[in-house]
């Protein structure tokens, strides 16, 4: 029999991977949207296989110059307060 602990993990698992899967249902629809927003006005369409690597229009889809994004934030360094 599973104890407690383990079923409010479960559920808390469970409830979490419900919240992903719906972003990323979101996600699609919004990525959706914007290629039939792209196609309507006469633009190319947006590459669909998701990579990173380069495509036709010489845009790839790595970390560009000031893409803080891509950088990981440093995390504070620790002081030393001898007085504590």
């Amino acid at each position: 029999m599973d104890s407690h602990e383990e079923k409010v993990y479960q559920a808390v698992r469970q409830t979490q991977e419900r919240e992903a899967k719906q972003k990323m249902r979101e996600k699609a629809k919004e990525l959706q949207r914007q290629r039939i927003e792209t196609t309507k006005r006469g633009g190319r369409p947006m590459p669909t296989s998701g990579g990173y690597g380069p495509t036709s229009g010489g845009f790839s889809g790595g970390p560009s110059i000031g893409d803080t994004m891509s950088t990981p934030a440093e995390p504070p360094k620790p002081t030393y307060n001898p007085s504590v």
